[in-house]
């Protein structure tokens, strides 16, 4: 009997597929490789190192989006935060990402809708403020006076902290108020932790969960109980407008190997988790254990569901906060999930 491949084992059907956790879906296979529409010689892919975007990691570790997309080569890109990301593929550099909801509605907002589109979800969930233990911190009000981390400023964990910090009476340091909000990234979060130079941190798994295991932090908040239902949109796959309508077949085999990805996770957890782990300490350089990696996905609901009404939330909430700027803006067609729904049926 010829072996079985990874790529042959993770197959979807051509039905709706929104939320692979606690599911197994069946195994009609897709078409290996569509039709190009022509031009791009490389898809360039942004993602980050985190457990939000394993399904960014195992795609791009397996080969699945390159089975999908036939002779087009993938480009990976690495990016600590979503910022950052945006600004490359404002610049052309990323043609699709993996990026929190904050990035995208701000990129959206600065180029009237023309630049960025949301067209799938990939995680809710997964996101903590860990503080230090010995740091005294057991209430809102105990962040008077603290530095707190967020890997970058304007980015989805930093938007949040913003949030939380408003609706608990307090105020930045850079507003005015008590609180340093501190961004940096997050293997530097880890060793200003480490130091005592930051008393917590608001941060994505595996970071949250390396704060906890390897620094002896204390999870103060999980975003999810902050949010109806505990669901959230904490990563969604964005796609550059201009290679959407260039390349409509490649955005469509991209997503189809997204489904796969997602397959794979709610099909065999076991060996997404130990791809998920070779895969961040080989991006990183940091040795990260299984172990945390169980840890951090247990806190993560993969789903190619935007969950567009929580990314309507987080942009009125930018708006209130002063970073869309003076005029309430209207996001609603920033979600276009045409080429999801084309995929799942």
């Amino acid at each position: 009997m010829r072996p079985v491949t990874v790529l042959q084992r993770y197959r979807i059907p051509r039905r709706k597929l929104f939320s692979v956790a606690g599911a197994a879906v069946g195994a009609t296979a897709l078409m290996a490789c569509r039709p190009r529409s022509g031009g791009t010689a490389a898809l360039q892919l942004g993602y980050f190192p985190n457990v939000t975007h394993a399904p960014a990691l195992l795609g791009t570790r397996f080969g699945i989006y390159g089975a999908e997309l036939g002779n087009l080569k993938v480009n990976p890109r690495l990016f600590n935060a979503g910022p950052a990301l945006v600004e490359a593929m404002l610049a052309g550099a990323v043609d699709i990402g993996f990026v929190g909801p904050s990035p995208a509605i701000n990129a959206y907002v600065r180029t009237k809708g023309r630049a960025v589109r949301i067209i799938a979800g990939c995680a809710s969930g997964g996101v903590s403020l860990i503080v230090r233990n010995d740091s005294g911190i057991m209430a809102p009000a105990d962040l008077t006076g603290r530095k707190i981390g967020t890997p970058q400023r304007g980015g989805t964990q930093d938007m949040a902290l913003r949030i939380y910090l408003r609706d608990n009476g307090l105020i930045p340091a850079d507003a005015g108020g008590t609180v340093a909000i501190v961004p940096t990234a997050n293997p530097q979060i880890l060793e200003l932790f480490r130091r005592a130079q930051l008393d917590g941190a608001w941060v994505p798994e595996p970071w949250a969960g390396r704060m906890v295991e390897e620094l002896n932090g204390r999870v103060l908040i999980d975003e999810r109980t902050l949010w109806p239902g505990g669901r959230f949109s904490s990563a969604v796959i964005i796609v550059n407008t201009r290679f959407l309508t260039e390349h409509p077949d490649e955005v469509d085999s991209f997503i189809r190997g997204h489904l796969r990805s997602l397959e794979m996770i709610g099909r065999d957890r076991q060996e997404a988790i130990r791809a998920v782990a070779a895969e961040i300490e080989r991006l990183t350089l940091h040795p990260i254990t299984e172990q945390l990696v169980v840890r951090g996905m247990h806190a993560v609901d993969f789903t190619s569901d935007p969950l567009a009404d929580t990314v309507a939330i987080q942009a009125a909430r930018a708006y209130q906060l002063g970073f869309l700027g003076g005029t309430e803006p209207d996001v609603s067609q920033i979600v276009d999930t045409s080429v999801l729904r084309a995929a799942t049926h």
